[in-house]
């Protein structure tokens, strides 16, 4: 495998590895072999993962789902080398998982013709990764909100695939003009969500004028730059009520809200209860 892999972390039941492939566009893989159930997030990059008579395209916005014991190649399709964090867990915790997913089993788990999948991230899923590779970069985490971030992302995951959500299919010639203009922007909401960001802001830094930025993005996220902002910040909300004491009026300006009114519906909306009743439930 032409790639250089790093461990970023490891508990008993799964670990967190930083993968960057060094291939180059024209590229394929040798026959490579699966040996453990993974879950994927591509930051860069675009791939063709082939498997049993199935290819299936990978790039940001698309997680991928790898059962265990099967064989695969991979055709290197874009000119950035992809780079992606993967979740990769015991074979006994895979084994429990298969038993308290049944309505999973049939079509995925113990199907034999079905060896990978993807489905669709959205920007809580999104910032769920991001700040799982932030915490750990900044060595600033407890080893349980690890744990509680990665079992949510990998929950939320399963919860996509029961539902069918396989993300957004971009065309060709979209994402070689403009993969790179979503990966910067969504890396750059990541860095400044707190932040009161405009759309020419955002589409600056991914070099594109605003008016193709809207289009491009929605056609890669199915979302508004707008509503992916608006998401990242109740997401980040929704966790610093879970695992924080902070007073909901500093929540509300921590995660980039200039108004507790405006704050309290947005949240009610997305979870269905106002943020103080939130933190009560917990």
């Amino acid at each position: 495998m032409n790639a250089d892999i790093t461990t970023l972390y490891r508990s008993d039941s799964y670990r967190i590895d930083d993968f960057r492939c060094k291939s180059i566009a024209g590229e394929d893989s040798d026959v490579e072999y699966q040996t453990e159930f993974s879950l994927g997030f591509t930051r860069k990059g675009n791939y063709i993962y082939n498997v049993f008579r199935n290819s299936v395209d990978v790039y940001n916005g698309r997680i991928t789902l790898n059962k265990p014991d099967h064989e695969h190649t991979v055709n290197h399709v874009y000119h950035i080398p992809d780079e992606c964090t993967s979740f990769v867990f015991s074979p006994e915790f895979y084994e429990e998982m298969v038993d308290r997913y049944p309505n999973l089993s049939t079509r995925f788990f113990k199907d034999d013709d079905v060896q990978l999948l993807v489905v669709g991230s959205d920007a809580s899923m999104d910032f769920l990764h991001n700040r799982v590779v932030h915490v750990l970069k900044t060595k600033q985490y407890s080893r349980l909100l690890i744990d509680s971030l990665v079992y949510e992302i990998l929950n939320s995951t399963l919860g996509k695939l029961a539902d069918g959500d396989c993300g957004t299919s971009v065309p060709s010639s979209l994402k070689n003009h403009h993969l790179q203009t979503v990966e910067r922007a969504k890396e750059y909401i990541a860095a400044n969500y707190a932040r009161d960001l405009s759309l020419g802001e955002i589409a600056d830094n991914s070099y594109v004028s605003p008016f193709h930025f809207s289009r491009v993005f929605r056609s890669f996220t199915s979302c508004s730059p707008h509503r992916y902002l608006m998401d990242t910040r109740l997401k980040n909300a929704e966790l610093m009520i879970r695992n924080t004491a902070a007073a909901i009026t500093d929540i509300c300006r921590t995660s980039g809200f200039e108004s507790l009114e405006y704050f309290s519906a947005a949240f009610k909306k997305k979870y269905k209860m106002s943020p103080s009743k939130h933190r009560g439930r917990i």
